[in-house]
């Protein structure tokens, strides 16, 4: 019985050693590394074609959905399937969350495909980091309640952000 309870307090404390050093890096650990093209994992990538442009100009973003990330945003919209873009300052706040601003007038349709493209005119002068989330929430109040999956964030897979800096 002794060996089993030093056994299981060894065992114990090596998963709980592991698990804090598998934790994930907090928000204010992460350090943005701009970049023309991002990933989040498998479920979304998108890109953009400029990462500075004067206010007032085009810059387009294009990217494709996976095939789950289509399921979850013909649920989330109920099949109007539109994604918009989010806008993020360039570094975390003191807390180290991401608050972000949805672009409601820099949406559009996701084709069947999977693909998509947003144009869209910036008139803030300033870089920010761009994201992509899905369209405003038709679902029913328990899905819209817990938020879209996040599909473009500030921070992606390799720290990856999507920076655009408008110029006057």
């Amino acid at each position: 019985m002794r060996n089993l309870l030093t056994s299981v307090a060894v065992t114990g404390a090596l998963v709980a050693g592991l698990a804090l050093l598998a934790a994930p890096a907090s928000a204010e650990d992460l350090t943005p590394v701009p970049s023309k093209s991002v990933c989040s994992g498998t479920y979304a990538c998108m890109s953009v074609n400029r990462t500075s442009a004067p206010a007032g100009a085009t810059v387009t973003f294009t990217g494709k959905l996976s095939g789950d990330a289509m399921k979850a945003l013909k649920s989330w919209t109920r099949g109007s399937n539109t994604v918009c873009l989010e806008r993020f300052k360039p570094a975390p706040e003191k807390d180290g969350s991401w608050p972000w601003t949805t672009m409601e007038g820099a949406c559009s349709p996701v084709r069947k495909s999977g693909e998509f493209t947003i144009k869209a005119e910036f008139g803030r002068v300033g870089t920010y980091i761009y994201g992509l989330e899905f369209g405003p929430c038709r679902s029913n109040a328990d899905e819209c309640g817990n938020a879209d999956p996040g599909l473009i964030g500030a921070i992606n897979a390799g720290n990856k952000s999507l920076m655009v800096e408008t110029t006057p």
